[in-house]
C-alpha cells in the first residue's frame, strides 16, 4: 500500500482510499501535471523556499504574459554578477 501526501494553504482535510491500480495510476499522473512533486525527504525550510520559488516564477510568467518583455541571458548574468 503507497500513501500520497498532498499538502494546501488552506484547512481542509481528505482521505481517499484508492482500489484500482489503474485508477491510482491515473491519479499519480493527473497529480504530476498539475502540481509540483516534492521529495519526501525535504524539510519543512526546503518545501516554503520551494513554494517561494513557484510564487516568484508565477509572478514573472505574469509579468510576461502582461508586458511580453524578454531579456537576454547575457544581461541577467551581468545584473547578477555571474
Amino acid at each position: 500500500m503507497g500513501q500520497i501526501v498532498i499538502e494546501i494553504p488552506n484547512r481542509k482535510s481528505r482521505r481517499y482510499f484508492v482500489r484500482d491500480k489503474e485508477d491510482a495510476d491515473r491519479l499519480i499522473d493527473a497529480l504530476d501535471q498539475s502540481v509540483l512533486s516534492i521529495d519526501p525527504n525535504s524539510s519543512a525550510e526546503d518545501v516554503q523556499e520551494l513554494a517561494a520559488d513557484l510564487q516568484d516564477v508565477r509572478k514573472a510568467l505574469s509579468e510576461y504574459q502582461r508586458t511580453k518583455k524578454t531579456f537576454h541571458w547575457e544581461d541577467v548574468k551581468l545584473e547578477l554578477g555571474l
